[in-house]
């Protein structure tokens, strides 16, 4: 696959190249219609684990605030005089964005720069999480003198996108989510959706060894086509479907959320306490039940009063453990006790 660095000769004389006229700071965002984008090629980039060295590179000459539609602030900054501020904010004002937007700083440098802010001489761009386990601040670089610029920008406002969006990173002690990190791990609803409804389990990982094998690239570049960009550029999937499309939207609406309830219940021989719990995303739900010597519990899950059993513990004894994934809704966890009567101590958790 060709780089998108090849085209940078041509990005010197290209119309659409980010070298226009003066920035001006604190002002109304404008927009961009990203429909009429069509992006060049692959964003090979990097998703930095701690902060660049930029002291020495350039000096930065810009510094600018915008307010989105909504009037949230847009942060810039430039290393290059000529580059134009104001296209750079219409286009993060043109995508579909909350206010994650308050929480990141784009760098515009130049494409040179790049490759020793990003530590290859590969990459495009760059984005920095500044600490996913805690906030979804963050930090991207890309070339003022890409000829792709723009979709090389929305493509790191994806990754961004992502760091504000939980969904696996946080399974790696139930054998799921394997090297990811919150910033990596893509969302829920488009992960169910995308990646296992796809059958593309076996080709994405957070912790793949090719770039185009890794479970965030296909989350950014699927945002990309989210915002309308036309032109798919990665070699190792199909371009999303209008109900991949639909799944990522909901999730950036409505971020999952983790549940947990504990309690200690007296539970009679032969007879079955029932939990209702609901969900508005897909989650993995979580079930751990233990009692005293001589106990012996079975969990059961069935959709909210239905007899339609979804699955069970495989698990026997005094302690239980259930572990799967269920659907958006309402469900019935039901605790059996097979021999004495007493008491349960339960947990119950959408992860």
């Amino acid at each position: 696959m060709i780089l998108k660095a090849a085209l940078l000769s041509v990005a010197l004389c290209c119309a659409t190249a980010l070298m226009a006229g003066p920035a001006f700071a604190i002002q109304p965002a404008g927009t961009v219609d990203l429909s009429k984008v069509k992006a060049k090629g692959e964003v090979r980039d990097v998703i930095l684990d701690s902060a660049p060295k930029v002291a020495g590179i350039a000096k930065k000459v810009a510094r600018a605030s915008y307010a989105d539609s909504a009037g949230r602030n847009i942060t810039i900054d430039s290393t290059v005089p000529s580059a134009d501020l104001n296209a750079v904010a219409a286009v993060l004002n043109s995508t579909y964005h909350g206010d994650e937007i308050k929480d990141v700083v784009i760098h515009v440098v130049t494409l040179s720069q790049i490759a020793t802010i990003c530590g290859t001489a590969q990459a495009l761009a760059c984005y920095l999480p500044t600490d996913p386990a805690r906030n979804g601040l963050g930090q991207l670089w890309f070339g003022a003198d890409d000829a792709d610029w723009k979709h090389s920008l929305v493509h790191e406002y994806g990754h961004h996108m992502d760091n504000q969006l939980l969904n696996i990173a946080h399974l790696n002690d139930f054998g799921i989510g394997k090297g990811c990190g919150i910033d990596s791990d893509g969302s829920r609803n488009w992960f169910v959706v995308r990646v296992l409804g796809g059958k593309l389990s076996s080709k994405f990982a957070c912790n793949a060894t090719s770039w185009e094998n890794l479970l965030p690239e296909l989350f950014a570049e699927d945002f990309v086509v989210l915002n309308g960009i036309i032109g798919w550029q990665l070699s190792t999937a199909s371009a999303p479907s209008s109900s991949v499309l639909k799944a990522m939207k909901a999730d950036i609406d409505t971020a999952l959320k983790l549940q947990r309830i504990k309690k200690t219940k007296s539970i009679k021989h032969a007879h079955t306490y029932t939990k209702t719990i609901s969900t508005p995303n897909v989650s993995f739900l979580y079930v751990y039940v233990s009692g005293a010597k001589g106990r012996d519990f079975d969990v059961w899950v069935y959709p909210h009063k239905s007899s339609r059993l979804w699955s069970k513990a495989k698990t026997k004894g005094r302690t239980e453990t259930y572990f799967d994934i269920i659907d958006a809704g309402r469900w019935d966890v039901k605790i059996s006790a097979r021999k004495k009567t007493g008491k349960a101590k339960i947990t119950i958790e959408l992860l």
